[in-house]
């Protein structure tokens, strides 16, 4: 088929295969969303480092230049020019190109130097974390040519804070509602849901502290933790010394499709990360008839998600929903669909 435009995706990281849903589903939903939408338009991603082995696949119906992990470091100029070598191969002058890079880190890097050598135009999408003070790319990717994009103003904030510059535009994360098609309706036995890698970041120590002091006040609290890391080990002594052993379950890695049957069996989603703006798993939670708890310094307030600004605050938002427990109105839901909509109209206007 003859092409007159072209998308190309810039990601440090993308699935490997088509079966691998659970590697960074807003990404690929978002990816896969204008393949659905605009069979017409070419589609191509360039994949930095996941997955580690380079190859060549089709995903999809989108062709992926995976390029594997060697030059993860220190060798990063190695990986770039791997970039150039691979975007020359596969850029057509004839075809309106964009670049559209995830997120505020070498993708963007090298994607703004793209955009100059190559004269076609390239965007950013702003993930939460990339916009900290950690950044060190804050010093070279402040331009006002790099478009920007942002899920909400708390981001934006953030962003003007670090990077002294706001975000072109603010688009929120689309929710693909075919994923919850096949989701039964399920008795809400849980009571409240952990969702997310056992890191620091995602703060399950304030998250157990919380559990700990639950149980004080409900004592048959049932609450499931789907996620593996680091912090597995310290949790799970924590678990014990506390004895909510018989309250707490830590499943693992689970598959999306598991994620979200877990979500329909589930009454509130506690989420205590430290700095996320727009956390997909609350989203997606909200989708799937959750109520959400948060930070509200990290979170935005939106339908049914309920925010606090310390412990004692989420402990007593939790008591007060599962004491009185009635299902939520239904969200108001960002579809995938008006998301690429929204973004169609910006890159092609």
């Amino acid at each position: 088929m003859k092409y007159n435009k072209h998308i190309i995706f810039f990601c440090p990281g993308f699935p490997h295969n088509e079966d691998e849903t659970d590697c960074i589903p807003a990404m690929q939903n978002f990816i896969k969303g204008f393949r659905q939408n605009h069979p017409k338009i070419r589609i191509s991603v360039v994949s930095f480092y996941y997955p580690f082995i380079k190859r060549n696949y089709v995903w999809h119906d989108i062709n992926v230049y995976a390029l594997g992990k060697k030059g993860l470091n220190s060798l990063k100029i190695i990986k770039w020019r791997k970039v150039y070598t691979t975007f020359k191969k596969i850029f057509n002058p004839k075809e309106d190109t964009i670049i559209q890079s995830f997120w505020l880190h070498d993708c963007a890097l090298v994607g703004q130097i793209l955009s100059y050598s190559f004269n076609v135009k390239h965007y950013c999408m702003v993930m939460g974390q990339d916009a900290s003070l950690k950044n060190k790319y804050r010093y070279i990717l402040p331009s006002k040519k790099l478009i920007v994009f942002c899920a909400n103003e708390l981001s934006n904030q953030k962003l003007i804070n670090v990077f002294g510059r706001k975000a072109n535009y603010i688009i929120p994360r689309g929710i693909d509602e075919n994923s919850f098609k096949n989701i039964t309706n399920k008795t809400r036995d849980i009571d409240i849901l952990g969702v997310g890698n056992l890191s620091k970041l995602k703060n399950y120590s304030s998250f157990l502290r919380i559990i700990k002091q639950l149980k004080e006040r409900i004592e048959a609290i049932n609450v499931v933790i789907i996620g593996k890391g680091e912090e597995e080990r310290e949790m799970k002594t924590y678990i014990l010394e506390n004895n909510l052993d018989v309250n707490v379950s830590i499943v693992g890695h689970l598959k999306r499709e598991e994620v979200l049957e877990t979500m329909s069996s589930s009454k509130i989603l506690l989420h205590t990360s430290t700095f996320e703006d727009e956390s997909y798993a609350i989203t997606e939670a909200l989708c799937a008839g959750l109520y959400a708890v948060g930070y509200k310094k990290v979170h935005n307030n939106r339908e049914n998600l309920h925010l606090g600004l310390n412990e004692t605050d989420l402990v007593t938002i939790c008591q007060s929903i599962l004491t009185a427990y009635q299902p939520p109105k239904k969200s108001v839901i960002y579809t995938i669909k008006q998301m690429v909509k929204d973004f169609y109209e910006i890159y092609f206007p």
